[in-house]
């Protein structure tokens, strides 16, 4: 009796553990069992969840309560492949990321290449995939990634829509519909419809090949580079084949949907995607921007150097005019970067490129680690954007590091002192070498004050408003000196001599006195008739150039 009972008890523990076993390696909470020993999976979790193959691994999350998607990414046409880290890199309410780190080595080669896959789940559901792979050789060589994207819904009967569109020299874009899958180096955009309703949507960027050079600059080098999709049913894949070059860098990205990323046969959407450029004069990555130098004066500079817009000038004016809520992309990148605001910003609480300007360098004897208020305000801007429209807490933190810091150097003597209580911050503040005081620029000084307005505004700090008004004291205690009687524009900038110099941007200053004299006639009472003067005389200037057909501000002579 006590045999049959034992037999029994056993007989229930081996149908138990099968059953577990089963369990485990459908969930695949095995992987690292199944797989050999220098593969494994260091992220699991309910959703999303990362497992790891011996080409691979996929990323699995849920959208809705009852539905997931699943995102393989693999590496095809390699001798080998290992997966040498997993990690969670952020876990915030707008944005989680996860990273996975590989090597693969290619054919005919004795060393890997090393590669990165980083996965940003956006709350709106969008997903953002960018791949980065390094060639540390001397020799170059191909690579074949290839992207399977999944949902466990299936949705029969979908019509697929490639939309291929490339950068002309003069600044213009073309979009053409095509029936082909296969794309060269261009950006595509594709569609995935059921009875002329969205319910897929992929952007797929350029390749982005370059080396690293000295003094913040990434020289861009040509390279093969070409893409082929799929779609069947629930599943949509792409193979990208591309080549990195030896001592060599190459980038790409994707978005994936289940909104209209795009409405892009909309005139309107076609204008915002001229304007923003992702492959000639500019090149979007996980860290924003990236600008063609275009012999702006950086040392080291060639015709295919790029350097990183860090004051997110061109995603702020992208959510003031075109975010409307019928596409997803102005959203996605906006979120993008201001996570790598959040992900570049050093230990005094700024950002720089690194770039050294040659003039700054003869004029002042700076080089690069120097704090320039035109674009780490313009960045400040951006974040109280983001707070203003989404909430989002870390972008208010982000914004109050800026105003305190435009209030410190108030005290460390980085301006020039006016009288009436005024002052003017210089442009560029170089804190390994205090005794520098350089130049303070109208735009800048526009700019700051603004700054300080809103985020005085959104954090009811009054200590920022006072701060504003203090270099709206300064503007007006040097009204005169910004005429120019010669050229009837405005001067660029007054040094600390109160002399000035540098002929004036032609439309930049002029859009800063409108925004900030907005600002005034809505929030404030405070008197504007030095800033309208000023505003006006620029107004008038650009009337008589023809750079601007309506006037905006009161004509003052």
């Amino acid at each position: 009796m006590n045999i049959r009972k034992a037999n029994t008890t056993l007989s229930f523990t081996k149908k138990a553990f099968c059953v577990l076993l089963v369990f485990m390696i459908y969930f695949g909470f095995l992987d690292i069992a199944r797989q050999p020993s220098q593969y494994f999976a260091s992220v699991q979790s309910t959703t999303p969840f990362i497992n790891t193959n011996d080409k691979g691994f996929s990323f699995q999350y849920a959208y809705t309560k009852t539905a997931f998607r699943s995102i393989q990414i693999s590496c095809e046409s390699i001798q080998s492949f290992c997966i040498t880290e997993v990690e969670k890199v952020a876990s915030m309410d707008w944005l989680k990321e996860w990273k996975v780190h590989f090597t693969a080595t290619p054919y005919a080669s004795k060393n890997p290449l090393y590669g990165t896959v980083s996965m940003y789940l956006l709350v709106n559901g969008d997903t953002f995939v960018h791949y980065n792979i390094v060639n540390d050789g001397e020799i170059g060589y191909p690579i074949r990634l290839r992207a399977v994207i999944w949902d466990s819904q299936e949705q029969p009967g979908n019509i697929i829509l490639h939309f291929p569109f490339e950068y002309r020299q003069d600044g213009s874009i073309q979009v053409k519909r095509s029936e082909s899958a296969v794309t060269g180096n261009q950006m595509c955009y594709i569609q995935v419809n059921r009875y002329h309703q969205a319910t897929n949507s992929f952007l797929f960027s350029p390749y982005f090949h370059y080396s690293v050079r000295p003094n913040g600059l990434v020289e861009r080098a040509d390279s093969f580079f070409s893409s082929e999709s799929f779609w069947k049913e629930n599943v949509f894949s792409i193979e990208q084949r591309m080549r990195v070059e030896g001592k060599h860098i190459g980038e790409s990205w994707f978005i994936a949907s289940h909104h209209p990323i795009m409405q892009i046969e909309s005139a309107v959407t076609q204008k915002y995607l001229a304007t923003m450029d992702f492959n000639n004069k500019k090149i979007f990555t996980r860290n924003g921007f990236y600008y063609k130098s275009n012999q702006e004066g950086f040392l080291g500079e060639t015709k295919n150097t790029y350097y990183w817009d860090y004051s997110m000038y061109g995603m702020k004016s992208l959510m003031d005019f075109y975010n409307n809520g019928s596409e997803t992309l102005p959203y996605d990148l906006s979120i993008i970067s201001l996570y790598a605001l959040l992900k570049k910003q050093n230990k005094e609480g700024y950002w720089s490129n690194q770039t050294i300007s040659l003039w700054l360098q003869e004029k002042y004897g700076i080089r690069n680690s120097y704090y320039d208020t035109r674009f780490n305000i313009d960045a400040g801007l951006f974040a109280l954007q983001m707070y203003e429209k989404f909430g989002i807490p870390e972008a208010l933190h982000l914004a109050k590091k800026q105003g305190n810091l435009l209030m410190s150097f108030i005290q460390k003597g980085y301006t020039i002192p006016t009288r009436s209580y005024g002052y003017l911050i210089c442009d560029y503040i170089c804190f390994e070498q205090p005794t520098i005081k350089t130049h303070a620029s109208l735009n800048h000084l526009l700019n700051e004050a603004l700054f300080l307005r809103q985020l005085s505004r959104l954090t009811q700090e009054e200590c920022f408003a006072n701060s504003a008004k203090r270099i709206e004291n300064g503007i007006k205690a040097t009204e005169q000196l910004w005429y120019n009687k010669k050229s009837r524009d405005l001067n660029y900038c007054i040094d600390s001599n109160f002399k000035t110099s540098r002929t004036d941007y032609p439309l930049l200053t002029y859009h800063d006195f409108l925004r900030l004299i907005r600002f005034h006639e809505q929030y404030t009472k405070e008197d504007l008739s030095v800033l309208i003067r000023l505003a006006s005389f620029k107004e008038n200037w650009l009337v008589k150039k023809n750079l601007i057909k309506v006037r905006k501000i009161t004509k003052t002579e």
